[in-house]
């Protein structure tokens, strides 16, 4: 008698889907994703019977690979291994796309790159997610000075740049992008923080936006 595969539980299934983003081709963000490519399964030599076997939320129609997906299916592989009969050798995609790699992936100004490195590009954004991150409400006037004094201490060139209305357009883009997300919500005067909040994810969205705007 053959042993059935187990099945996710039905509360960590939500948990998994919430940890899938995609970049959406429409508003060229982290959204969450329906499911796993069938790319994104072949790339960790997991079989697709099985992974409807376990309830693994797959999108079909997706033909894109994201790393932060594949870790994730590594992650569910080492707790629900497959069978060895069922295994498969490991099919290594055409293209991963890191998280935040991919809209700034083509055309980059060579004149930003000279300007700002990416360490430079990682403590602002690091600087600002410690501080969304230390507290669940945060008033979007706060978030702007804690985002201009993080541009001042890294990067003091790009304030000859921006005027100060250009960097209150970063910040709210960099919120709006944060709720779009699922991560808080927005009012006129603060963002708070929901329950699934994700530090890391979180930095990589200000990432893609801060690239994006550097491209401008």
């Amino acid at each position: 008698m053959s042993n059935k595969p187990p099945r996710i539980p039905t509360e960590e299934l939500i948990v998994i889907r919430n940890k899938i983003y995609v970049m959406s081709p429409i508003v060229r963000r982290w959204v969450r994703g329906k499911g796993f490519s069938v790319q994104e399964l072949l790339s960790v030599g997991l079989d697709i019977e099985y992974a409807k076997k376990i309830r693994l939320p797959i999108d079909k129609r997706r033909k894109s690979v994201h790393k932060q997906n594949v870790d994730l299916l590594r992650e569910i592989l080492e707790k629900y291994p497959m069978p060895v009969e069922t295994q498969r050798i490991p099919s290594p995609p055409q293209k991963i796309v890191k998280v935040a790699s991919e809209a700034v992936a083509v055309g980059s100004r060579p004149d930003v790159k000279e300007e700002l490195s990416d360490e430079e590009i990682s403590s602002i954004a690091d600087q600002v997610v410690d501080f969304l991150d230390r507290a669940k409400r945060r008033g979007i006037r706060k978030t702007l000075e804690v985002f201009v004094d993080a541009i001042r201490k890294y990067a003091p060139l790009l304030l000859r740049r921006w005027s100060e209305e250009k960097m209150e357009s970063i910040v709210s883009l960099i919120l709006k992008d944060l709720s779009s997300a699922g991560f808080g919500s927005l009012s006129t005067k603060f963002f708070t923080k929901k329950a699934d909040w994700d530090a890391s994810m979180a930095r990589e969205i200000i990432l893609e936006r801060l690239k994006r705007v550097l491209k401008e």
